[in-house]
């Protein structure tokens, strides 16, 4: 790593084109606007993209990378949540480049940016069951930290460029606060990414220190890089996952209809649609019991109509067992009532997704 700036840098006073010192960070900046524009060309919203197309995009999301999309932890840091958010990110990113890049060397800071955006997404991943996270943030936040602990390590350089060290603090202010007015913003990203940061900005100092054991640092990150990786895979198995709920009771669902309108079609007697109620009431079971407060509102009240669904049917059953049993009046409006109720959620539960 440099210590202090090559003359022809103090000349240029670190402007922001791209050189020969200076190119990963504008590389990886192009491909964050290149995608974004490439998703506004497919018909994503630029000011205001649908979660579920930024979904499909890539973001990160707990229960897509349980059931095994592990890329979303590394392509979610290249989709963003509308221009505005794009362009703080790079912009912010190409500042801290350009400050970084040159006493770093490229393979130090892409080192940097993948260790920071693969803890920042992975702490992410654990910290929130639901969110749908996206952004650079937690690269942004890992160049954060090293910056940080190498203004001492690193004195010399930075002596030099107190404007652009001054101009990185109040970014640095600025998007933090922005982060606690947002309540899109994935605070887990910014922590684990600044973490990690802090833990390469140390690892390089000793680099400087000592430059023969450059190798082994840079393996030992990419180590623990890999660490990150497989913690989502390994301890991630254990925890919540709304969306493999919601398909688990849907499957029952489906299963506990089938054997219900079976009995319907072959009852001649109400035992055989004492049965059938019997395989609703485990439908509501199952609804019940992966019902969590917590999940996001749309899965609730897909839970919750399955629910309704059931225990409408649950009561068509119960009504033809009271005529059966006591040769009474069949109540055929109440009956109907609960006919057109059921036919209703039938196509909000299977119908819509």
């Amino acid at each position: 790593m440099e210590k202090q700036l090559r003359p022809e840098q103090k000349k240029l006073h670190l402007d922001l084109i791209p050189g020969t010192d200076f190119w990963l960070v504008p590389l990886v900046a192009i491909v964050e606007i290149l995608i974004f524009f490439w998703m506004t060309f497919d018909g994503v919203n630029a000011l205001s993209p649908d979660p579920i197309a930024l979904f499909d995009w890539g973001a990160n999301q707990r229960s897509a990378v349980i059931d095994g999309q592990l890329w979303r932890l590394f392509t979610a840091l290249f989709i963003h949540r509308g221009i505005f958010h794009l362009v703080v990110n790079v912009f912010v990113l190409w500042i801290l480049g350009r400050v970084l890049e040159p006493l770093l060397g490229w393979k130090n800071i892409g080192l940097l940016m993948l260790f920071g955006g693969l803890c920042g997404n992975s702490v992410s991943f654990f910290w929130y069951p639901y969110l749908l996270s996206v952004g650079a943030s937690a690269m942004v936040y890992a160049l954060f930290g090293a910056c940080l602990i190498l203004l001492f390590t690193q004195s010399s350089y930075f002596k030099d460029l107190v404007p652009h060290v001054f101009l990185l603090f109040v970014l640095f202010i600025l998007q933090t606060v922005y982060g606690f007015f947002n309540t899109q913003i994935d605070h887990a990203a910014h922590i684990g990414g600044m973490l990690a940061g802090i833990l390469t900005g140390v690892a390089f100092g000793f680099i400087k220190s000592n430059p023969g054991i450059a190798l082994p640092i840079r393996g030992a990150l990419g180590f623990l890089s890999f660490l990150a990786f497989m913690s989502v895979v390994v301890l991630g198995k254990g925890l919540s996952n709304p969306l493999a709920d919601f398909q688990k009771v849907r499957n029952v669902l489906r299963l506990e209809k089938a054997e219900a309108d079976l009995a319907w079609l072959h009852g001649e007697d109400s035992n055989a649609f004492r049965d059938g109620i019997q395989h609703w009431q485990s439908a509501i079971d199952t609804a019940v019991k992966y019902q969590n407060p917590d999940m996001p509102e749309p899965l609730l009240v897909k839970m919750q109509q399955i629910e309704l669904y059931c225990r409408l049917n649950k009561k068509r059953y119960q009504l033809v067992i009271d005529f059966l049993r006591h040769d009474g009046t069949f109540l055929y409006p109440l009956y109907q009532e609960k006919k057109a109720g059921i036919e209703y959620l039938e196509k909000e539960v299977f119908l819509r997704p």
